[in-house]
Protein backbone atom coordinates (compact mmCIF):
# COMPACT_ATOMS: atom_id res chain seq x y z
CA UNK A 1 0.00 0.00 0.00
CA UNK A 2 0.95 3.18 -1.22
CA UNK A 3 1.28 6.14 2.17
CA UNK A 4 -1.47 8.75 1.63
CA UNK A 5 -0.99 12.59 1.36
CA UNK A 6 -3.26 14.14 4.11
CA UNK A 7 -3.32 16.85 1.98
CA UNK A 8 -4.94 15.14 -0.59
CA UNK A 9 -7.59 13.45 1.14
CA UNK A 10 -8.13 16.82 3.46
CA UNK A 11 -12.07 18.15 2.62
CA UNK A 12 -11.92 21.28 0.19
CA UNK A 13 -13.19 24.33 1.01
CA UNK A 14 -16.09 26.04 -0.89
CA UNK A 15 -14.73 28.68 -3.27
CA UNK A 16 -16.40 31.75 -2.31
CA UNK A 17 -19.11 33.24 -4.46
CA UNK A 18 -17.99 35.72 -6.89
CA UNK A 19 -18.81 39.07 -5.85
CA UNK A 20 -22.26 40.32 -7.44
CA UNK A 21 -21.29 43.24 -9.30
CA UNK A 22 -22.40 46.67 -8.46
CA UNK A 23 -24.46 48.72 -10.28
CA UNK A 24 -22.06 51.39 -12.50
CA UNK A 25 -21.86 54.84 -11.25
CA UNK A 26 -24.53 57.41 -12.65
CA UNK A 27 -22.54 59.11 -15.59
CA UNK A 28 -20.84 62.24 -15.06
CA UNK A 29 -21.82 65.11 -17.46
CA UNK A 30 -21.18 68.96 -17.47
CA UNK A 31 -22.41 71.16 -20.50
CA UNK A 32 -19.09 72.42 -22.23
CA UNK A 33 -19.15 75.80 -24.46
CA UNK A 34 -16.46 75.11 -27.02
CA UNK A 35 -15.52 78.02 -29.46
CA UNK A 36 -13.11 78.39 -32.01
CA UNK A 37 -10.52 81.26 -32.69
CA UNK A 38 -11.05 84.11 -30.25
CA UNK A 39 -9.36 87.29 -32.50
CA UNK A 40 -9.10 90.32 -30.02
CA UNK A 41 -6.64 91.98 -32.74
CA UNK A 42 -6.82 93.46 -35.85
CA UNK A 43 -10.50 94.84 -36.76
CA UNK A 44 -11.57 93.15 -33.88
CA UNK A 45 -9.23 94.86 -31.62
CA UNK A 46 -10.14 98.12 -34.00
CA UNK A 47 -14.17 97.54 -32.92
CA UNK A 48 -13.71 97.01 -28.71
CA UNK A 49 -11.28 99.88 -28.48
CA UNK A 50 -14.10 102.54 -30.17
CA UNK A 51 -17.25 100.46 -28.14
CA UNK A 52 -15.46 98.78 -25.14
CA UNK A 53 -15.04 95.04 -24.36
CA UNK A 54 -18.51 94.34 -23.11
CA UNK A 55 -20.00 95.47 -26.75
CA UNK A 56 -18.69 92.74 -28.43
CA UNK A 57 -19.07 90.36 -26.18
CA UNK A 58 -23.21 91.00 -25.48
CA UNK A 59 -24.87 88.62 -27.76
CA UNK A 60 -23.37 85.12 -26.36
CA UNK A 61 -21.86 86.29 -22.87
CA UNK A 62 -24.89 84.98 -21.31
CA UNK A 63 -24.73 81.82 -23.68
CA UNK A 64 -21.17 81.10 -22.48
CA UNK A 65 -21.30 81.74 -19.07
CA UNK A 66 -24.10 79.18 -18.11
CA UNK A 67 -22.03 76.60 -19.38
CA UNK A 68 -20.17 74.19 -16.62
CA UNK A 69 -17.03 74.71 -18.81
CA UNK A 70 -16.22 77.12 -21.58
CA UNK A 71 -13.13 76.73 -24.02
CA UNK A 72 -12.02 78.56 -26.65
CA UNK A 73 -8.44 78.72 -28.66
CA UNK A 74 -7.06 82.17 -28.21
CA UNK A 75 -5.94 83.25 -31.69
CA UNK A 76 -4.08 86.53 -30.47
CA UNK A 77 -1.69 87.15 -27.71
CA UNK A 78 -2.32 89.75 -24.96
CA UNK A 79 0.81 91.46 -24.47
CA UNK A 80 2.58 95.05 -24.50
CA UNK A 81 5.73 93.68 -26.31
CA UNK A 82 7.11 92.47 -28.98
CA UNK A 83 6.06 92.10 -33.24
CA UNK A 84 2.54 93.34 -34.04
CA UNK A 85 1.60 93.37 -37.77
CA UNK A 86 -1.71 92.50 -38.33
CA UNK A 87 -1.79 93.24 -41.97
CA UNK A 88 1.07 90.58 -42.42
CA UNK A 89 -1.09 88.33 -40.03
CA UNK A 90 1.41 88.80 -36.77
CA UNK A 91 -1.42 88.95 -34.18
CA UNK A 92 -0.72 91.13 -30.73
CA UNK A 93 -3.87 92.04 -28.82
CA UNK A 94 -4.34 94.70 -26.03
CA UNK A 95 -3.84 92.78 -22.65
CA UNK A 96 -6.79 95.09 -21.81
CA UNK A 97 -9.53 92.74 -24.15
CA UNK A 98 -8.87 89.90 -21.80
CA UNK A 99 -11.84 91.17 -20.01
CA UNK A 100 -13.86 90.16 -23.35
CA UNK A 101 -12.60 86.54 -22.24
CA UNK A 102 -13.64 87.04 -18.57
CA UNK A 103 -16.81 88.76 -19.76
CA UNK A 104 -17.98 85.88 -21.70
CA UNK A 105 -17.24 83.65 -18.59
CA UNK A 106 -14.35 81.42 -20.24
CA UNK A 107 -12.67 78.97 -18.14
CA UNK A 108 -10.41 77.65 -20.04
CA UNK A 109 -8.34 78.66 -23.58
CA UNK A 110 -5.71 76.93 -25.79
CA UNK A 111 -2.91 78.84 -26.57
CA UNK A 112 -1.44 76.19 -28.98
CA UNK A 113 -1.74 77.83 -32.29
CA UNK A 114 0.19 80.09 -35.18
CA UNK A 115 -0.15 82.92 -33.49
CA UNK A 116 0.78 82.02 -29.70
CA UNK A 117 4.64 83.53 -30.40
CA UNK A 118 3.56 86.18 -32.72
CA UNK A 119 5.36 88.52 -30.05
CA UNK A 120 8.23 86.60 -29.11
CA UNK A 121 9.07 85.09 -26.00
CA UNK A 122 8.22 88.05 -23.65
CA UNK A 123 4.73 88.39 -25.42
CA UNK A 124 4.24 84.68 -25.11
CA UNK A 125 4.87 84.79 -21.45
CA UNK A 126 3.07 88.00 -20.69
CA UNK A 127 -0.12 86.68 -21.83
CA UNK A 128 0.20 83.35 -19.69
CA UNK A 129 1.04 85.90 -17.32
CA UNK A 130 -2.39 87.76 -17.95
CA UNK A 131 -4.38 84.76 -18.35
CA UNK A 132 -3.08 83.33 -14.60
CA UNK A 133 -4.24 86.93 -13.57
CA UNK A 134 -8.03 86.71 -14.86
CA UNK A 135 -7.79 83.62 -13.13
CA UNK A 136 -8.41 81.77 -16.76
CA UNK A 137 -6.92 78.53 -17.46
CA UNK A 138 -4.70 77.44 -20.53
CA UNK A 139 -3.67 74.15 -21.89
CA UNK A 140 -1.04 73.96 -24.78
CA UNK A 141 1.08 76.37 -23.55
CA UNK A 142 3.26 76.51 -20.95
CA UNK A 143 6.54 77.62 -19.67
CA UNK A 144 8.44 74.87 -19.58
CA UNK A 145 7.29 72.21 -22.11
CA UNK A 146 6.75 69.60 -19.44
CA UNK A 147 4.19 71.52 -17.66
CA UNK A 148 1.88 71.57 -21.09
CA UNK A 149 0.73 67.93 -20.46
CA UNK A 150 -0.68 68.36 -16.86
CA UNK A 151 -4.33 68.34 -16.14
CA UNK A 152 -5.54 71.27 -15.60
CA UNK A 153 -8.49 71.86 -12.68
CA UNK A 154 -11.13 74.00 -13.68
CA UNK A 155 -13.48 75.21 -11.41
CA UNK A 156 -12.37 73.33 -8.43
CA UNK A 157 -12.98 70.08 -9.99
CA UNK A 158 -11.14 67.54 -11.92
CA UNK A 159 -12.55 67.01 -15.55
CA UNK A 160 -10.50 65.46 -18.31
CA UNK A 161 -8.94 68.32 -20.13
CA UNK A 162 -7.43 67.56 -23.88
CA UNK A 163 -4.08 68.51 -23.28
CA UNK A 164 -3.24 66.64 -26.52
CA UNK A 165 -4.21 65.10 -29.43
CA UNK A 166 -5.83 61.98 -29.63
CA UNK A 167 -8.55 62.45 -26.38
CA UNK A 168 -12.00 62.28 -28.19
CA UNK A 169 -14.46 62.75 -25.47
CA UNK A 170 -17.80 61.39 -26.28
CA UNK A 171 -20.15 64.62 -27.75
CA UNK A 172 -24.04 63.79 -27.23
CA UNK A 173 -25.76 66.29 -28.70
CA UNK A 174 -25.23 69.97 -30.00
CA UNK A 175 -27.09 73.06 -30.06
CA UNK A 176 -26.89 76.43 -31.85
CA UNK A 177 -25.31 79.34 -29.50
CA UNK A 178 -29.19 80.95 -29.08
CA UNK A 179 -30.63 77.83 -27.63
CA UNK A 180 -28.07 77.27 -24.84
CA UNK A 181 -24.18 75.72 -24.74
CA UNK A 182 -22.98 74.50 -27.94
CA UNK A 183 -21.79 70.95 -26.43
CA UNK A 184 -22.65 68.99 -23.85
CA UNK A 185 -20.15 66.04 -22.37
CA UNK A 186 -20.70 63.01 -20.66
Amino acid sequence: TQPTDPAATAPVAPRAAAATPSAPPPPRSFDLVAVGDIMLDRNVGKTIAQKGCSWIIKEVADDLAAADLTFGNLESPLSTVGYHDPPNCAFRANPVYLKVLTLGGFDIVSFANNHCTDPGREGYLQTLKHLETAGIKYVGAARERAQALVRVPVRQKQLPVPTRAGLRPPFRRCRSMTSGPALSYR
